[in-house]
């Protein structure tokens, strides 16, 4: 029969075996999930740096609009498919460049229902009593 001496480090190797299978539990799991913690991360740069890309164009595209519109006489009709066309795929328009434009940093602006909106309410009420 074991002794208590022996019993007592025996529990003692026992206890010292699942400390160490639970700190290498959890140092896999703090692992796992600063691995996720990256992934997320660089998923939501990768989507701001989408939205900001789109709002620069957006905003090239109106400076070459506006800069076009300027061209034409005050009185002509303005055929928007044909300035459309007139674009150039790149660039800023003659005397602009992007540091005339202040950039947000691609914040994504939800869908707004413009019928909801208090100036969309007022102008359905209108259009239904004329």
């Amino acid at each position: 029969m074991a002794t208590n001496a022996e019993l007592q480090n025996r529990v003692d190797h026992l206890e010292a075996l699942l400390r160490e299978r639970d700190r290498k539990q959890v140092e896999e799991q703090a692992a796992a999930l600063a691995a996720q913690q990256a992934t997320d991360s660089a998923k939501d740069a990768e989507a701001r740096a989408t939205a900001a890309a789109a709002e620069r164009e957006q905003i090239r595209r109106g400076a070459w609009l506006n800069h076009l519109l300027g061209e034409q006489p005050a009185d002509a009709a303005v055929d928007f498919a044909a300035l459309d066309a007139r674009i150039p795929a790149n660039g800023f328009p003659p005397g602009v460049d992007v540091s005339s434009f202040v950039f947000t940093g691609g914040s994504v602006v939800p869908e707004l229902d413009v019928a909801k909106t208090t100036l969309g309410k007022a102008l359905a009420g209108l259009s239904r009593t004329i």
